[in-house]
């Protein structure tokens, strides 16, 4: 993969998302309307995106590789929760949140399907599996400071993880799914991109952007969450053999993606401060342009 496919498959995704901002900024669709069309690409895409991913052909060697990607997943995750502790243990808890949970969802998938193709996204769901355990069981414990507040049913019964049970399903009988609903999944699975960025622009679009640039610690959490972390997995992963490059370019970009749109909607349901949130979620979208295409260039010299 050159340095001018990754520049070309984020600058329209960019693209994408200023018609979002557009958008809204037009009034053509408004606030509500956008946590709607959010709604949709939460409950309904992207678990259909990660059921789409399992519609190939099973091997005990692909079944392998989602079992090893979960592991790294699980541990990839691990070392950015403990660098934002480290680093911001201190500081609000939204930063801290900020620094370590990746837009795995929103941003990594449909950058990882630009990339590399829909072979790919098989191996990212198994990342957003791991991404949904931490989330809803360390996330919601950071914001809100009770264990009582972590609901296991809510972890197994989440859309990502039903479509995920569902993709195992057809990945492990495949030939189950009729041609016409395959079709049906496949073209559902493509409003993806398009969805995703409408969103990330509508969240840059309803903050304000001098605000956005103004405070000190949401640029600390960036680059905690988008430069540090991320050059330590890219040695990390160096350790992995090259014949996993896919695995290990899908496994850096999904760390390298901006703050986690997850922490404006658990902001609200735990009573911190969404406003911030969103600002701090739109200042790391807006540095990714920059800060992705360093990594991975980093990465592709290294490895």
């Amino acid at each position: 993969m050159g340095i001018s496919i990754l520049l070309n498959q984020i600058l329209t995704m960019y693209l994408l998302m200023t018609l979002g901002y557009f958008i809204i900024k037009k009034e053509w669709l408004n606030e509500e309307g956008s946590r709607q069309i959010a709604n949709i690409l939460l409950k309904i895409v992207t678990p259909i995106v990660i059921i789409n991913a399992f519609n190939t052909e099973f091997s005990l060697l692909k079944l392998k590789e989602l079992a090893f990607t979960f592991l790294l997943g699980i541990i990839l995750l691990g070392i950015g929760f403990i660098i934002a502790h480290i680093f911001l243990r201190k500081e609000n808890p939204l930063e801290q949140f900020a620094a370590g949970f990746p837009n795995v969802g929103f941003f990594g998938i449909p950058l990882v399907q630009g990339l590399l193709g829909i072979e790919a996204v098989f191996y990212i769901s198994m990342i957003i599996v791991a991404y949904n355990i931490y989330s809803w069981t360390y996330g919601v414990y950071l914001l809100s400071q009770h264990r009582d507040s972590i609901h296991l049913k809510i972890l197994l019964t989440n859309p990502a993880s039903v479509g995920l049970w569902i993709g195992l399903m057809i990945f492990i009988f495949p030939g189950i799914l009729p041609n016409v609903l395959s079709q049906s999944l496949n073209m559902v699975a493509n409003l993806n991109t398009p969805l995703a960025m409408f969103v990330l622009g509508s969240y840059i679009a309803e903050s304000s952007l001098s605000e956005i640039f103004k405070s000190k610690m949401a640029y600390k959490a960036c680059v905690i969450k988008q430069i540090f972390t991320p050059l330590i997995i890219v040695f990390v992963l160096k350790l992995l053999p090259n014949h996993l490059q896919m695995l290990k370019m899908v496994l850096l970009i999904a760390s390298s993606a901006p703050t986690g749109v997850t922490m404006a909607m658990f902001a609200q349901q735990h009573e911190k401060d969404y406003a911030y949130g969103a600002r701090i979620i739109s200042l790391s979208t807006l540095l990714s342009i920059f800060t992705i295409p360093f990594i991975l260039s980093i990465a592709m010299r290294i490895w």
